[in-house]
């Protein structure tokens, strides 16, 4: 709808590639097995992209507290 648009205006888009799906998998998994949380695929590919992008995440969600480059929402 009218927020969808509003955003989509204003983003790039990435495309998945092997590279960044491959990095966010083992992400995934290490990020479960070290902090103990349920730190999602979704999460994993978003930070993994922004790192390739030499970017920040801009979030809220409290699975992303132990990594770097992290900009949150309060």
């Amino acid at each position: 709808g009218k927020d969808f648009s509003f955003i989509s205006a204003r983003s790039v888009l990435i495309e998945l590639n092997a590279l960044i799906a491959e990095k966010a998998g083992r992400l995934k998994n290490e990020v479960r097995r070290k902090y103990n949380n349920n730190f999602g695929l979704a999460d994993a590919i978003i930070y993994v992209t922004a790192l390739e992008l030499k970017a920040k995440t801009v979030t809220a969600d409290l699975h992303f507290r132990q990594l770097k480059e992290i900009v949150f929402l309060q």
